[in-house]
């Protein structure tokens, strides 16, 4: 007769604690490493953690079920509708289901990351087992305001203006001018509008929107241009900020929208998604040491920004992964450095490319050129 298999994992003691050997092996060779947090203080704070709050979850599960037992008790008595909602509501301050508001709350955003505190934008919440999922919310900080016209029906697709397989450039022009009246609201200038911009430069330290025949105008408000890249005079990006959100004009001449443009505007890249919740309630249906070591990897991944998944795009291979990109105060602090200077030589953002999400045509095993 065979014996039965045993799927339970192996064990080894830390300090109080009893951990899968597997779990144990990721945490110090995967997941420490680079962190500066070596094992010994890890497993000792994390034991701490755990034999501090386990204690108190046991016991918020009991009252969990106590409190799901009188509510069950209570319907079970008193089927169909809810008649005396006073005396409903009686019964669930008597079982401590509701208590009394707190006489004063303060509630307050100190040592939070300003995307949380102060500045409004969307957030995303993605399930950290989706690594697909947490890659595209991670790289949502950063989107083209064009593409996203272009491909939705924020332009509606009446006659003459359809998205079509090719390039549809009546469709383009309703682009352009929508984008052009989002710069208007956001960054307007002091004089004239950015639909009728033929260029933009800077000039000792000071945006300059070229508006043809010799005119010009500053923005309304200039504290509005953060930065530049490329050369003063003909710069091939302007970073402006607008309520504490960025927006990235894209110069670029020699693209199929840009050699149209009378300013050689390409791309309108604004700052999306502030911030993305990688949502650990997955972690319900985690039933073993793999399932944690996933979940672990995944996020790790993603706050080291090495975080890659294949994807097949056009009959070829391809790895869509977070760069690791300079914050984006980073690339503030020196646009702001360049512009005080009021230098008229080159000035550009530092670190890598603006945009957070870069396709290569490789194999996903394999190096290859950017596209």
């Amino acid at each position: 007769m065979n014996a039965p298999i045993s799927t339970k994992p192996a064990m080894m003691p830390v300090h109080r604690l009893q951990v899968a050997s597997n779990l144990h092996q990721f945490i110090e060779s995967n997941v420490l490493p680079g962190t500066g947090v070596t094992a010994a203080d890890f497993w000792k704070g994390f034991e701490a953690i755990v034999c501090d709050l386990a204690p108190k979850n046991i016991a918020l599960l009991a009252e969990r079920d106590r409190l799901q037992l009188e509510l069950d008790g209570w319907h079970k008595a008193n089927p169909g509708p809810i008649g005396d909602m006073k005396a409903y509501r009686a019964f669930l301050t008597k079982i401590g289901y509701l208590v009394p508001p707190p006489a004063s709350v303060t509630a307050t955003a100190a040592n939070v990351d300003d995307e949380l505190a102060l500045l409004a934008g969307p957030q995303l919440v993605v399930p950290v087992l989706n690594a697909r999922y947490a890659l595209n919310a991670a790289n949502a900080r950063w989107g083209s305001l064009y593409d996203a016209l272009y491909g939705t029906d924020v332009i509606p697709e009446t006659e003459g203006i359809e998205k079509g397989k090719g390039y549809n450039p009546v469709r383009g022009a309703k682009v352009i001018a929508f984008a052009r009246d989002t710069l208007d609201q956001a960054a307007p200038l002091a004089n004239g509008s950015h639909k009728d911009s033929t260029g933009y430069s800077v000039v000792d330290g000071c945006l300059l929107v070229g508006m043809g025949a010799g005119a010009s105008s500053s923005l309304n408000e200039p504290a509005q241009f953060i930065g530049y890249q490329g050369d003063a005079a003909a710069p091939t990006a302007i970073l402006l900020k607008h309520h504490g959100l960025h927006i990235d004009i894209i110069i670029d001449r020699s693209t199929t929208i840009g050699k149209l443009d009378a300013a050689g505007v390409s791309d309108l890249v604004l700052e999306a998604a502030l911030s993305t919740i990688m949502d650990l309630e997955d972690s319900v249906a985690v039933v073993d040491a793999d399932d944690h070591r996933h979940r672990v990897a995944v996020l790790g991944e993603a706050l080291r920004r090495l975080m890659q998944v294949p994807a097949a795009r056009e009959r070829r291979a391809v790895v869509e992964h977070v760069l690791s990109v300079e914050h984006v105060e980073h690339r503030q602090a020196h646009a702001r450095a360049q512009r005080s200077r009021h230098e008229h030589a080159d000035a550009a953002f530092t670190g890598q490319p603006r945009h957070p999400i870069r396709t290569e045509n490789v194999d996903v095993r394999g190096q290859g050129s950017q596209s």
